[in-house]
């Protein structure tokens, strides 16, 4: 159900028409201006049967539409309470064992909806934590929360109250379909990131990161403004090599004081990394990669979710309406349900296969079924 005025009033009103069973979670995505007030939205949607899921995100997916403000709320069913996880920003920080979700557990496929504070640094820390402890016996699915302005905020929320550094993580008692790509392509030679910081790459090659980024780009007629990094990390992001030779992108937001690099998402000492570039038809390719990943499900589609990245709104400025258009026409091919979703700041989107990552840039789409 999406709700184009997000009030009080009328995000009480859509949860108790939705009448929520005791099973069920209270999925509530919310958009809105920066001075958005998240707590009275919060409190509006308690208390109507079944425990809370949320998340304040730049803007919202609807009907095949960017909409930068609302609310989006639905009922799925749960095989637990949902898991408030708090603390992200301590490096000591561990997931708590979930031996009661696991115990619950029956030989059927389910699905782990997460929603992550995107500035939060712990935020793959927690996504390896968790699939350490459940592998592949689900499906991973979510996205990073945030503001608009990407400004730091309580931007997750549950029955509990409104939190930064913070996850939720609904296990549902459904099976998925996911579909992810992104489209970025590499631009330079492989560089080895030589200290990092959770999400702050502080040295590339044994020299301050973003005089080695400057320089790179420099020579590619590209120059970069310390003071406006998110800018040219929109369209130069950094590429970590994974095994099979694919990147995962991590998106430059701000420099440090000390010449490093705050990425969106943790970098790990020694990855080897590169810088990527994009062109908007291989992003628009991307993209119905990702939308045809969740197409293969032959039971009827209970709910379809869309994740979609904050940078690539961003970089494809007025083809972005292109994205959206694709892939709300593939996702709801043969009869399902148009997409639903959010403009993130990261990414979640696994079977559980390998390791489950926080994902920059990229789009992600799901079905959820019985």
């Amino acid at each position: 159900m999406y709700i184009p005025e997000a009030t009080p009033e009328t995000l009480a009103r859509a949860a108790r028409e939705l009448g929520p069973a005791p099973d069920d979670v209270l999925l509530t995505l919310v958009a809105g201006p920066g001075d958005l007030a998240l707590q009275p939205l919060q409190q509006a949607v308690v208390g109507h049967g079944a425990p809370v899921v949320g998340g304040r995100f730049p803007a919202l997916i609807h009907d095949g539409e960017l909409r930068d403000r609302g609310a989006i709320l639905r009922t799925l069913p749960a095989l637990a309470e949902p898991t408030l996880v708090r603390g992200l920003d301590d490096d000591r920080f561990r997931l708590e064992q979930l031996t009661g979700i696991l115990d619950r557990m029956e030989d059927r496929p389910y699905t782990a909806l997460i929603l992550v504070d995107g500035l939060a640094p712990g935020g793959a820390r927690l996504l390896t934590q968790l699939h350490d402890q459940f592998g592949n016996s689900v499906n991973y699915f979510g996205g990073g929360t945030g503001t608009d302005d990407l400004s730091p905020a309580p931007t997750v929320f549950s029955d509990t109250g409104c939190h930064r550094n913070a996850a939720i993580i609904a296990f549902l008692a459904l099976d998925s379909q996911l579909g992810s790509a992104h489209g970025w392509e590499r631009a330079t030679t492989p560089m080895l990131a030589t200290r990092t910081d959770g999400t702050v790459v502080q040295e590339i090659n044994w020299r301050p990161a973003l005089d080695v980024y400057r320089e790179t780009l420099a020579t590619m007629g590209h120059d970069v403004d310390p003071a406006n990094i998110w800018s040219t990390g929109m369209k130069f992001p950094l590429g970590l090599r994974r095994d099979d030779g694919s990147h995962l992108v991590r998106s430059p937001l701000r420099a440090t004081d000390g010449g490093g690099l705050v990425c969106a998402g943790d970098i790990r000492e020694n990855t080897v990394i590169t810088i990527l570039r994009g062109e908007p038809d291989a992003l628009l390719d991307a993209a119905r990669t990702a939308a045809d990943g969740s197409t293969g499900c032959t039971p009827a589609t209970q709910c379809a979710l869309v994740v979609d990245c904050i940078a690539r709104m961003n970089f494809l400025s007025d083809r972005f309406a292109e994205e959206l258009a694709v892939v709300n026409g593939i996702v709801s091919g043969n009869g399902a349900p148009g997409p639903e979703g959010v403009i993130s700041v990261g990414e979640i989107c696994s079977t559980g296969d390998g390791i489950v990552e926080l994902l920059n840039k990229t789009v992600a789409t799901g079905r959820l079924h019985a």
